[in-house]
């Protein structure tokens, strides 16, 4: 059978932007195909999901077995958990809301608190209704899938980056050597490195991870995460020589973009001093680099990524019997602006009143 390389109308659930690429992005492939039906029943009939075992019709394979591509991440999700499935079109139409109904000069906005934030979420479309045209769930009827999602669009309101951890080889060795567990000892490290960086509450969420891709392999502990980028004023940097540097940026670029810059430095000196991967750790431990165990990035959407979300919560509800349910970890200040903007969707304007 021949498919080409991108999706055709009807072939697969329509899931957003954002996230993960397939393995190949050749045009054209021969493939083998396993159909099987959804367990959900939506409106349109059902979709049929499919798994591709592809050859390239240009090269041949020196393999017995043909290469499996990955499977979309939320697929997987809403195969082992049917709610997921419908907060993922509810997901759906909250995008197309805020790509359609995206307000420009409305008085309304003009004295409500924060005018400033939240503009995407408070146009026409909204309140957001179910997809029976009734009220939505209420913010602790949400899954943890969709509750991060909430978060991380909230989030996506500031300056923020996606971000992966893994502990210094020679810390986690040091540890294990004791007898600690290292889920829970990367998890308050990160938590407690993050809360004592800022004179404010920081906002993130990241999942504890220890397993490979497939679910199937044990693998080094480690996070997948966002957290918000907080700028950080030139004056509050000690070093003589960073400051002189950030401030020559302030004259060229401005201080804005100067003190983010300072701020996301910030960031990955606490995340690296979490891990210990710190300036003064080796950075190769018996034969291993240990240059990738802090990894940032910007966002593929400024809100919505909810691929990368599905991708951290991919092994999120393995068994797990000294971490909270689904290895999931969100500062107070983030969980309690996720539920505000869960609010502002779900009820209008008039949820604007109960902000401080």
């Amino acid at each position: 059978m021949k498919c080409r390389g991108v999706a055709q109308p009807g072939s697969a659930p329509v899931l957003g932007t954002g996230g993960r690429r397939f393995e190949s992005s050749l045009p054209d492939h021969f493939i083998i195909v396993q159909l099987f039906q959804l367990d959900t029943k939506p409106s349109d009939g059902g979709n049929v999901t499919v798994i591709c075992y592809s050859q390239p019709n240009h090269q041949k394979s020196t393999m017995n077995m043909p290469k499996r591509q990955k499977v979309h991440a939320t697929i997987e999700l809403i195969l082992r958990n049917e709610k997921i499935g419908h907060e993922e079109k509810i997901l759906r139409k909250l995008k197309l809301a805020v790509r359609q109904g995206i307000p420009s000069g409305h008085s309304h906005l003009k004295d409500a608190v924060r005018p400033a934030l939240y503009t995407q979420f408070r146009g026409k479309g909204f309140p957001l209704k179910s997809l029976n045209n009734r009220k939505l769930p209420e913010w602790r009827s949400l899954s943890h899938w969709m509750g991060a999602q909430i978060i991380a669009m909230a989030i996506g309101q500031f300056e923020h980056r996606q971000f992966r951890v893994r502990l210094h080889d020679d810390v986690r060795l040091r540890e294990e050597a004791k007898g600690t567990d290292l889920k829970v000892y990367l998890r308050d490290r990160i938590t407690r490195i993050l809360g004592e960086g800022y004179e404010e509450d920081p906002w993130y969420l990241f999942v504890i991870e220890d397993l490979d891709t497939d679910g199937k392999s044990f693998v080094r502990p480690h996070a997948h995460g966002v957290v918000r980028i907080r700028p950080l004023p030139l004056r509050n940097i000690r070093n003589k020589r960073s400051r002189a540097a950030y401030q020559q940026t302030a004259v060229s670029a401005g201080l804005e973009k100067a003190e983010l810059r300072a701020g996301l430095a910030a960031m990955r000196r606490l995340l690296k001093q979490a891990t210990g991967n710190d300036i003064n750790a080796r950075r190769i431990v018996n034969g291993v680099s240990q240059d990738g165990n802090v990894w940032m990035r910007k966002s593929y959407h400024r809100y919505f990524n909810d691929e990368a979300i599905s991708y951290a919560f991919k092994n999120a509800d393995s068994p797990s019997s000294n971490l909270p349910s689904n290895r999931l970890a969100i500062s107070q200040a983030a969980r309690a602006e996720g539920k505000k903007l869960w609010e502002l969707i779900r009820r209008g304007e008039q949820a604007l009143e109960q902000w401080n």
